[in-house]
């Protein structure tokens, strides 16, 4: 089974974490309800009757995400709190009001309540954008962005991240031009 490489800065021990109630579901995984230093936190799992090929492409996808999330912090993406490597696992800060997607579809929103939260997914974009090398998200959608206290929109998901290390002239890549890209 692939491994994921996480710094050791990021580290947490498996025994360190309470695992509690699946509060989402995703194609390679789930997301439990958890318990980590007396703080709720959100703890994302591979599914645990997934065979050995979803277990790589979901240990792959976590490896992703702890790459780009230990790239960027602001209030706009979520926080990485840690990862766990046996199993694979991460460890985010919990989104009380869910997902944008749950929000659109289960509240009466105001224009600024919704231009807010189009304000702070913006934000949270133009952050990604801002490192070096820049990180591009690659599944924006409301499912993928978590609504914290206070209504604050966090972009979650990195599963698909990569990493824009050049960017070179536009045009055709066939004629040696435009963007290069290096997965993470």
């Amino acid at each position: 089974m692939a491994e994921m490489k996480v710094d050791k800065t990021w580290l947490i021990k498996r025994d360190l974490i309470t695992i509690d109630e699946v509060i989402g579901r995703g194609q390679f995984g789930t997301v439990h309800l958890g318990v980590y230093q007396r703080s709720t936190v959100a703890i994302k799992k591979i599914h645990e009757v997934a065979n050995d090929a979803q277990r790589q492409a979901a240990a792959k996808a976590l490896d992703r995400e702890v790459k780009a999330l230990t790239r960027v912090r602001h209030p706009n993406v979520v926080r990485l709190i840690g990862a766990c490597t046996d199993p694979p696992m991460l460890i985010m800060a919990y989104a009380p009001n869910r997902t944008l997607r749950h929000v659109l579809d289960k509240k009466e929103l105001s224009l600024n309540e919704r231009l807010k939260l189009v304000k702070g997914v913006a934000k949270g974009m133009c952050a990604l954008h801002a490192t070096q090398p820049y990180i591009l998200h690659l599944d924006l959608k409301p499912p993928n962005v978590l609504i914290g206290k206070d209504m604050v929109p966090w972009i979650t998901d990195f599963g698909l991240a990569s990493i824009m290390l050049t960017s070179m002239s536009a045009g055709s890549t066939r004629s040696g031009r435009g963007t290069m890209q290096v997965s993470i």
